[in-house]
């Protein structure tokens, strides 16, 4: 590959990572604006491994409780992001569901809570709040306290 043809797949991948940034970033507002959930952790290729242009978003949506079975919660969380130009997989659990799913060693949950990525937490600031896409992207909301998730 010449020298040209590199720095092109280079700025490329660089301006599809800030994208894909800038999406989730989105998503994360507007899931918090619409559930108000406990958490939400980024897992799958976003949040530990390389996405390629066809990978999904996997958003695990932890709610402080609910009386709705989780099929009903999922359907309001993907009400709540609408159409963001991505495939996404939404799982919404109770915090009490996510604390016990989380004991099983092959579960969803376990996965996500040591590998996945915390992109919002309520009244704290996240600790991965750049929302980075394995490089680095300075968060374009600005907010410090971390009480609302991104704001725009």
């Amino acid at each position: 590959m010449d020298t040209t043809a590199h720095w092109t797949e280079a700025v490329n991948s660089t301006e599809a990572a800030i994208d894909r940034s800038l999406v989730i970033e989105e998503i994360v507002r507007r899931l918090v604006a619409g559930m108000q959930p406990q958490r939400i952790i980024l897992f799958g290729s976003h949040a530990y491994g390389q996405p390629t242009a066809d990978s999904d978003l996997d958003l695990l949506i932890v709610v402080p409780h609910s009386e709705r079975p989780a099929y009903r919660r999922a359907q309001e969380a993907y009400a709540c992001v609408g159409a963001v130009g991505m495939a996404k997989d939404l799982i919404v659990l109770t915090e009490e569901e996510f604390e016990r799913q989380a004991q099983v060693l092959t579960s969803l949950a376990r996965l996500a809570k040591e590998q996945g990525k915390v992109v919002y937490e309520r009244g704290e600031t996240a600790p991965d709040a750049q929302l980075d896409t394995q490089k680095p992207f300075p968060s374009s909301s600005g907010r410090q306290d971390g009480n609302q998730g991104p704001q725009h």
